[in-house]
């Protein structure tokens, strides 16, 4: 889908203002990026919430990883993200809530391999698991 210009400008300055925020923590609450951008003078302001939602959707839709993961929930007592999309993942829905999480890349990317070696230890098939990430 092609985005109109100005859209698409809002929406890739939102992106690299969340990437910055986000270089020094593993992950934040989605909700507080939202009250970043409209409180602190030295952010750019976000015309709503819709902007948002719209940058962290075309972030974790495309082929190729965006700058960030997004997540519904970041799960203590397992130590888990919960509904973690890293890239591909266009009919993820994205909520700004109190439990919704913006994962660096990184982090995801850690997880989604621990994820899977330990699936891939519990089932014993491990076809879908690279010889480098076991």
């Amino acid at each position: 889908m092609i985005w109109p210009i100005k859209l698409q400008k809002e929406w890739c300055t939102t992106l690299f203002q969340v990437q910055g925020l986000l270089d020094k923590y593993k992950k934040r609450y989605a909700r507080s990026f939202l009250e970043y951008l409209n409180r602190y003078v030295y952010l750019p302001r976000i015309k709503n919430r819709e902007v948002l939602v719209k940058t962290i959707q075309a972030a974790v839709a495309g082929l190729v990883s965006g700058p960030f993961a997004y997540a519904e929930r970041w799960d203590d007592t397992s130590g888990a993200y919960v509904g973690l999309a890293i890239h591909g993942a266009v009919n993820t829905p994205v909520v700004i809530d109190n439990d919704s999480v913006i994962v660096r890349l990184d982090i995801a990317e850690q997880h989604r391999r621990a994820t899977s070696q330990r699936a891939c230890r519990g089932s014993g098939r491990c076809a879908n698991v690279r010889d480098t990430d076991r």
